[in-house]
């Protein structure tokens, strides 16, 4: 956007949610299963060694009955500014912001492979991620007869910080 003849401003904004909650079977143990195991339980709760007694073998399902939320939100925000006080000179501002945070719970209950041996297991964690970049850009060009003269200016500066808790 331009204001003036010799100012322009811009913006960029992002947003980003992204959800992988939930459980899928295990196909490698799926794959392995005999076609003849007991899939269910007469309780209707997916049965842990589909062949049992030999529990070599877990179901593909042991672990199908846990809830997972896992969610992921990003941010980003990039502004800028040009200003061209005269011919050829210019200076340039560009800020940027990027923020990623992450959730994730899981719960297996005690009819569940994991959840079984410990009467219930609950796990969380969660993390934020910040990014920031500030950059000054001054920009000098001049033609003298059949020769250009410029000169490019830059001062740059990013930072990182963190922070995970479980």
């Amino acid at each position: 956007h331009n204001p003036t003849k010799w100012l322009e401003i811009g913006s960029n904004l992002q947003f980003s949610y992204s959800d992988y909650s939930g459980t899928s079977p295990d196909r490698t143990a799926l794959v392995y299963s005999s076609p003849y195991g007991q899939v269910k339980t007469s309780t209707g709760d997916w049965e842990l060694y589909p062949v049992y007694p030999a529990t070599y073998l877990y179901s593909g399902f042991a672990n199908f009955d846990a809830t997972n939320d896992n969610y992921t939100y990003g941010g980003i925000v990039n502004v800028y500014g040009v200003l061209r006080p005269a011919k050829g000179l210019s200076y340039r501002l560009n800020l940027g912001y990027n923020l990623n945070s992450n959730y994730l719970g899981t719960y297996y209950p005690k009819n569940t492979m994991t959840g079984k041996n410990a009467n219930g297991s609950a796990s969380k964690s969660s993390s934020l991620g910040i990014r920031w970049t500030f950059e000054n850009v001054l920009d000098y060009k001049t033609v003298l007869g059949s020769h250009t003269i410029s000169f490019t200016g830059l001062f740059s500066r990013e930072g990182t910080t963190s922070d995970q808790s479980s």
